[in-house]
């Protein structure tokens, strides 16, 4: 879609209310995607996701529903439609981030009645630009299978053709220096020198340095010094000389001789929705070139719009093109709005 969004209502638009409840729902709700039920007698099966992990332990839930003749309304990332009595099931699985963290988001995702599934909430601002177009969130359907596992297996070799799995890249064994709980107290030459040594003998793979390496000092650090979060300048993420005086050389070499991948931290600048993302991919590049550094965790997202979410892709793609497919990013999802597991 290109220019004002006039089909899809959304909490941007001044007559329009955020669904706080979907069962307070009534009527039929603008979709962008539906599937046909052949039968009314269908069992639903909506599953849906938390991120914010600092706050839950429970990311996954479920409900089973009945379609009922006026529509239901749920949130949540997949539905899966099972044919009560006969080998029939359906799939559907919105790609987009999770709940509020989405653009523009309605309150609900799903709806279903008796005469099959809807997707709503396709991610589109009210006031958009018309010299730009704005993409729907994507939606994975699978018509046909068997059985629930048939259909769940169908969706992860569509995830593997899109993503092609690479052990050395993506069956990791990670250690991260914040993990005694002192923040970034303890980050320093000394310390991961030792702590290097001590992965070795476990057999870590990638070795990850959390906030505290870089001069600019965030918000969590456990110094007083510690203010930033939201914006920071070039000179921020060069590397902190009080913690590492000799640069981090000797951090690398010790890396690389012990066949461990050393691993950053990096909070995109949020301000005017990742403005200065250009700025910050010749940063992420420059890491990369100077420290031989290929595993960022990128922490700090806070999307919540299109542009966030346009130019934090055109970051991290970016960043892995220019790199030569070098780059890979470990995706916090501890707090704030993130991509969460589809997008």
């Amino acid at each position: 879609m290109r220019g004002k969004n006039t089909l899809f209502p959304t909490p941007s638009e001044p007559t329009a209310d955020l669904i706080e409840d979907p069962e307070m729902l009534s009527g039929n709700a603008p979709h962008y995607f539906t599937m046909p039920l052949s039968s009314p007698h269908f069992t639903t099966k909506i599953i849906s996701f938390k991120e914010a992990t600092d706050h839950h332990s429970n990311i996954a839930h479920e409900q089973t529903e009945l379609p009922y003749k006026k529509p239901q309304y749920y949130r949540g990332n997949m539905l899966i439609a099972n044919d009560n009595g006969e080998e029939i099931t359906h799939l559907i699985v919105k790609l987009s981030p999770l709940g509020f963290a989405q653009s523009a988001y309605a309150g609900f995702d799903f709806s279903t009645d008796f005469g099959g599934i809807k997707v709503h909430s396709p991610g589109f601002e009210f006031d958009g630009d018309d010299t730009e177009w704005q993409e729907a969130y994507p939606v994975y359907s699978l018509m046909y299978a068997p059985d629930e596992v048939t259909a769940l297996n169908f969706y992860k070799k569509y995830e593997l053709s899109k993503h092609k799995y690479l052990p050395e890249k993506d069956n990791t064994f990670t250690m991260n220096t914040w993990g005694d709980r002192n923040r970034d107290s303890r980050v320093n030459e000394e310390f991961i020198l030792n702590e290097l040594d001590a992965a070795s003998r476990l057999g870590v793979t990638h070795y990850q340095i959390d906030d505290g390496w870089q001069q600019g000092l965030s918000q969590n650090s456990s110094s007083r010094a510690g203010i930033l979060w939201d914006d920071w300048s070039s000179d921020d993420w060069k590397v902190n000389r009080n913690r590492f005086p000799n640069g981090m050389e000797p951090i690398a070499e010790k890396a690389q001789s012990l066949g461990i991948q050393l691993g950053l931290w990096f909070n995109p600048s949020k301000k005017d929705d990742y403005a200065a993302w250009e700025r910050d991919k010749s940063i992420l590049l420059e890491l990369h070139k100077k420290h031989g550094v290929s595993w960022i965790k990128i922490d700090g997202l806070d999307i919540g719009n299109k542009r966030s979410e346009s130019n934090v892709r055109q970051l991290l793609l970016g960043a892995i093109d220019e790199s030569g497919q070098k780059l890979q990013f470990n995706m916090d999802v501890t707090a704030g709005k993130r991509g969460g597991y589809f997008f």
